[in-house]
């Protein structure tokens, strides 16, 4: 089974940029990630999250 890891304050941007959206306006959002193999292990690293800008609603995001 494979682990993926993600850094505290890569967490906390993508988590608080949701939390603000749906405060605001009751949606979603979308975003990326890289996503990377850890080396001898059965894992993957997820850095460097990004918020594009984006048209969303509670069941759509589109992104530009």
């Amino acid at each position: 089974m494979s682990v993926f890891t993600i850094s505290k304050k890569d967490w906390n941007k993508i988590i608080n940029y949701a939390k603000a959206r749906h405060t605001a306006e009751q949606d979603e959002i979308g975003g990326m990630a890289i996503v990377k193999p850890v080396p001898d292990e059965d894992g993957y690293l997820i850095s460097n999250p990004t918020i594009l800008k984006q048209e969303t609603s509670g069941g759509n995001c589109v992104l530009d």
